[in-house]
């Protein structure tokens, strides 16, 4: 996929959580299950773990930030960095961090993402979750998870979500009908279909008429992803969670290998 193509999805997804932000964030106010499975997974395997600093990709309106500070006892150990460009969300949320606007893929598209993450502490543990299926093409999936373990400390860990949209009947049925309707008026809008990978989909939001770019991830894929950082972080924990089913999101746990392990990779 081009690069004009990348910041054209983008630009859609933009354009969507500006038209739908309030409504969208209304419908998630509750932590997800996954998340609390991944910190079972992490806490089992390493009992008493407290994130001092944690990188939160796409934080949306916080609400993975306030699950957490729940969840852990010794909340004045920790802090934030949350990383996104949509402020109408941001804002509705009530936790203190520190905030970065940033357009996370149009970063990853011109190359300074790297530059920009290096100015933050190094994360014991770093996420992002609702995201990656935003992200165009797999090369700059591959990269983001790359980035991802790279602002995390040796032996922090790192989790992801990954969406499986198109294993549910109702949200396949809308994806299919979404796509097929707007893809004649995207290409009329510079949108070339040459460009577009296989399992990339458009899906709408309630009656807003807004459209969203999205990924579906076969299984192929996550497996390819894991194996692309294999050389930077072991992955210890690979389940699914989330939805009426459970198997809404597949989540992928990986602890970034010993410095030492890295430089000699």
């Amino acid at each position: 996929m081009d690069k004009a193509t990348v910041l054209f999805l983008n630009r859609i997804n933009a354009n969507f959580y500006q038209q739908v932000s309030t409504s969208f964030s209304e419908t998630r106010a509750n932590p997800w299950e996954g998340w609390k499975k991944a910190m079972d997974e992490i806490e089992a395997f390493e009992p008493d773990f407290i994130p001092h600093t944690v990188i939160d990709f796409a934080c949306g309106n916080l609400r993975f930030e306030k699950f957490l500070l729940d969840r852990i006892e010794h909340q004045n150990l920790m802090s934030f960095h949350t990383l996104d460009n949509c402020t109408d969300l941001v804002s509705l949320g009530s936790q203190k961090v520190s905030h970065h606007n940033v357009d996370i893929v149009a970063k990853l598209a011109d190359g300074t993402l790297p530059g920009l993450l290096k100015k933050l502490p190094e994360a014991e543990l770093t996420v992002s979750f609702g995201f990656f299926h935003h992200v165009p093409s797999f090369k700059l999936r591959k990269e983001l998870l790359a980035h991802s373990i790279d602002a995390t400390k040796a032996q922090g860990y790192i989790v992801i979500s990954l969406w499986q949209f198109m294993g549910n009947e109702k949200l396949a049925a809308k994806a299919l009908d979404s796509t097929r309707t707007a893809l004649p008026h995207l290409v009329e809008q510079g949108l070339s279909l040459s460009q577009f990978e296989e399992n990339d989909w458009f899906l709408g939001w309630q009656e807003s008429g807004a459209l969203r770019y999205c990924h579906h991830f076969v299984d192929e894929e996550v497996h390819a992803l894991v194996d692309s950082v294999s050389h930077l972080a072991m992955l210890i924990a690979d389940f699914k969670a989330d939805g009426k089913d459970g198997t809404l999101n597949r989540y992928l746990i990986l602890r970034k290998l010993p410095e030492s392990k890295v430089t000699s990779a």
